[in-house]
């Protein structure tokens, strides 16, 4: 129950938060069918003070982003967001770098949200296209 809890709250964050930095970001957009899966991210610790990561994901493309909002939506391409202990991160390949002042000694909560090309957050049914991980450091 608090899991879910916590969810909720770092996707409210993500909604208010992120308004002001992209326009869309707060919108949903309903993904189109067959719907975008988020199959497996895994996260290991590359140096000193970084993470490498990946992410597979299907019936999704990841496209480099932009900054302008003003951009069509294509709702089975785009990137994601990261949000890990409430700090937004974005993202646009299969592999990347987390840098480790993203991340605190313990438990992290890691969010990964599907986002299209215009930077609104995708969704299957109504619902948003995520997955919650928890990293112990």
């Amino acid at each position: 129950m608090l899991s879910k809890f916590l969810n909720f709250l770092c996707i409210f964050f993500l909604l208010v938060l992120q308004s002001f930095s992209h326009s869309n970001h707060e919108k949903l957009l309903e993904a189109k069918k067959p719907y975008p899966e988020i199959n497996q991210f895994v996260i290991k610790k590359k140096g000193a003070s970084e993470y490498e990561a990946r992410i597979e994901v299907k019936n999704f493309v990841l496209s480099k982003f932009s900054s302008r909002s003003d951009l069509e939506a294509d709702t089975n391409a785009g990137h994601f967001i990261l949000i890990i202990n409430n700090e937004n991160v974005m993202y646009d390949s299969e592999t990347f770098i987390v840098e480790d002042r993203y991340l605190k000694k313990g438990k992290n909560e890691i969010i990964l949200v599907l986002m299209s090309d215009d930077h609104s957050m995708l969704t299957k049914n109504g619902d948003l296209i995520y997955k919650s991980f928890l990293l112990i450091k």
